[in-house]
C-alpha cells in the first residue's frame, strides 16, 4: 500500500500565489484586504531574504507606524527563533518606519542632509503647531511685496480678507501636502481634468454594468435613495435586485454628487462674493471626489520591473 501524499502547508485558494510571492529573485506588489495575511506573507518573505544575504542589515522592511514595525519584527524573530540565533540578529534587523529610515539616513550623511543638528520626528500635535507657524509666515509675505506678496493678497481677496480662514486652510494643506506637492507650480490643464473625469465615469459605469446590463445614473436614481439604500416607496426597487450588495454599491457610485460630471466647470469668487464661470486651469475644480479602492478577497500579484526587494 502506498502512503498518501503529504498535506499542503495551508489550504487556501490562493496558496500558490502566496508561495510565488516568496521568490527572492522577483519583485511583487501584493494587494489584499485587511486580515487576509499580508503581514504574515511579508514576514515569510523577509525571513527568506535573510537566507540570501551575508549581513541582516542588507534587508530593509519599512512601514508607516511604529506599532506595525514592532509587530513585524516580533513575528520575524519568532520565526528565526525556531532555527536558533534570533537573539543575535534582533538588534541588526532593519524593520522600521519611513520616518525612522529618513532619520537614519540624515545621521549617516550629516553634511549632505544640511541640518544644523540631528532632526527629530514631530508628533501630530507638534506638527500642527509647525503648520500654523508656516501659515503665519506665509501671510507675513504680504508686507514684503513682490510676487509672493501679490499671491498672498490675491488669496486674501478670494476669501474676503479672512486671515484666520487663510491660515487654517494653509495648515490643512500642509498636513496633506503628499496629495498636491508633486503638482505644485504645474496645475493640471482643463483637458487633463476632463480626461480624468471621463476615465472615472467609464470605470464606474463598466463596474455597474458588469453587475447589471441596464445600470446607469438614471437607474441609480430610480432604484436608490439619496443615502444609497434601496427604494421602498413610492416606487420600490425591483425585488429581485434588493439584497444584491455589490450592485447597490456600484449604483451608489453613480448617484448625483458622487458620479463625475461629463465635463468640468471652474468657479472663482470675487471680493464681492459673486460667482462666475472661468476656464482658468489654476482654479480649483468644483467637483472633487475621493473613492476607496475596491478590495479583493484573495491576493493579487503584480510583477515589478524593479530590482528584487
Amino acid at each position: 500500500m502506498t502512503s498518501p501524499p503529504p498535506a499542503p502547508a495551508f489550504d487556501l485558494p490562493d496558496a500558490a500565489a502566496r508561495e510565488h510571492a516568496l521568490d527572492p529573485a522577483r519583485s511583487f506588489i501584493v494587494q489584499a484586504p485587511a486580515g487576509s495575511g499580508k503581514t504574515e506573507l511579508l514576514v515569510r518573505r523577509h525571513v527568506r531574504l535573510l537566507d540570501t544575504v551575508q549581513r541582516p542589515e542588507e534587508v530593509l522592511a519599512i512601514t508607516f507606524t511604529r506599532k506595525a514595525a514592532a509587530e513585524m519584527k516580533k513575528r520575524v524573530l519568532a520565526r528565526l527563533a525556531l532555527r536558533g540565533g534570533a537573539a543575535d540578529l534582533a538588534p541588526r534587523l532593519r524593520i522600521m518606519t519611513i520616518d525612522s529610515l529618513c532619520a537614519s539616513l540624515t545621521r549617516q550623511l550629516p553634511v549632505l542632509a544640511r541640518f544644523g543638528a540631528q532632526p527629530g520626528i514631530a508628533e501630530y500635535d507638534e506638527a500642527r503647531t509647525l503648520y500654523a507657524e508656516a501659515a503665519t509666515r506665509t501671510l507675513a509675505l504680504l508686507e514684503t511685496g513682490g510676487e509672493p506678496g501679490r499671491c498672498v493678497a490675491r488669496l486674501l481677496t478670494h476669501l474676503d480678507n479672512d486671515a484666520g480662514a487663510v491660515g487654517r486652510l494653509l495648515s490643512v494643506m500642509l498636513a496633506r501636502r503628499d496629495q498636491w506637492l508633486r503638482r505644485a507650480g504645474d496645475p493640471p490643464t482643463r483637458a487633463e481634468l476632463e480626461a480624468a473625469f471621463v476615465a472615472d465615469r467609464e470605470r464606474l459605469l463598466a463596474r455597474a454594468r458588469a453587475l447589471h446590463p441596464e445600470a446607469s445614473p438614471e437607474r441609480a436614481e430610480a432604484w436608490l435613495t439619496k443615502a444609497g439604500d434601496w427604494r421602498r416607496k413610492p416606487r420600490p426597487a425591483p425585488p429581485e435586485l434588493v439584497g444584491n450588495e455589490p450592485l447597490r454599491e456600484a449604483l451608489h457610485a453613480l448617484l448625483p454628487g458622487r458620479f463625475p460630471p461629463a465635463c468640468c466647470a471652474f468657479f472663482s469668487r470675487s471680493a464681492f462674493g459673486s460667482s462666475k464661470d472661468t476656464t482658468s486651469p489654476s482654479e480649483s475644480p468644483s467637483w472633487i471626489s475621493a473613492k476607496k479602492k475596491s478590495e479583493t478577497p484573495t491576493f493579487t500579484l503584480r510583477f515589478s520591473n524593479s530590482s528584487p526587494c
